[in-house]
């Protein structure tokens, strides 16, 4: 049988897929294969645990760009977070 906190992190990890899955959408119609890149870097090294520098090497790319295309989509990715918020904060 399932805790109600184990219920409320699979809560949690599902709405924040969803707000990745909505960046996403919003990045690549925006910047389009770059804006994608960076979603893409946020999912997989926070919901993956890949490493920065795995995902360097994974993207064929120098760490450091990838270091700050994440420093990006967090901003990104948090500026989402507060317009959601706003929104259902409004209804």
């Amino acid at each position: 049988m399932s805790s109600s906190g184990e219920r409320g992190d699979a809560v949690t990890q599902a709405v924040e897929r969803r707000r990745v899955l909505r960046l996403r959408e919003r990045l690549a119609q925006a910047e389009g294969a770059a804006g994608a890149r960076r979603v893409e870097i946020l999912r997989q090294h926070t919901q993956e645990g890949v490493s920065l520098r795995e995902l360097a090497r994974r993207f064929g790319v120098d760490r450091n760009v990838v270091q700050r295309e994440y420093a990006k989509v967090r901003r990104e990715f948090e500026v989402a977070v507060r317009d959601v918020v706003t929104v259902q904060n409004l209804l």
